[in-house]
């Protein structure tokens, strides 16, 4: 009796250390695997919202440089790539951000092109608007969705431009280069843009 007891203390001094390191190594284990799903989920996170800001100020770029053609051509076409950018982010990325990539890559296109006048201010409220609709056709088929979005714009800016002085002939010489040269990207481009982004 007395050597089993002494053989149990002796045993339990060996043990007890063992299990106590190992339940620490386990506690430390399970707080470090909570700590690397933690880090994986921000990494994939941050990856994506990374990347949605990429594209945005991408798309931001193209636009706003697109115009830039007109410091030397002085008859207004619709040569650019600002609907395609308001159409996509805000299909992408919601009224907001479709409706303030609008606004901005208008103004600073405008701005780099030495062409802001008085008359800008009705594009810049039709193409925010554009922007804010644009996630309304989602769910459309992005070729006829972008058309249908162009002409809703042109359909807006148009008389007004008329009414507020512009010649009928050059405001409808741009809606017509307009419709067509984004009925192309959106035909051509569209669906594998949305496609390689959504």
């Amino acid at each position: 009796m007395a050597f089993r007891k002494r053989l149990r203390g002796y045993l339990k001094n060996i043990t007890d250390p063992v299990f106590s390191v190992a339940h620490k190594i386990a506690h430390k284990l399970k707080s470090n695997i909570l700590l690397l799903i933690v880090l994986i989920a921000l990494i994939i996170f941050a990856g994506s919202f990374i990347r949605d800001v990429f594209i945005v100020l991408a798309f931001y770029v193209l636009a706003s440089i697109s115009l830039f053609y007109n410091r030397w051509i002085k008859i207004s076409l619709g040569f650019e790539f600002i609907m395609l950018a308001t159409v996509f982010t805000g299909i992408l990325y919601g009224p907001v951000v479709g409706a303030l990539v609008g606004f901005f890559s208008l103004t600073t296109a405008e701005l780099i092109t030495l062409r802001f006048t008085g008359s800008t201010i009705i594009s810049l409220i039709a193409i925010a608007f554009i922007g804010a609709i644009s996630h309304s056709f989602a769910n459309m088929d992005i070729r006829y969705a972008g058309l249908l979005l162009v002409f809703i714009y042109d359909l807006i800016i148009i008389p007004l431009y008329i009414l507020t002085g512009s010649h009928p002939l050059r405001s409808f010489l741009f809606m017509g280069t307009h419709l067509l040269w984004n009925a192309w990207l959106f035909f051509t481009i569209g669906p594998a843009l949305l496609q390689l982004l959504a």
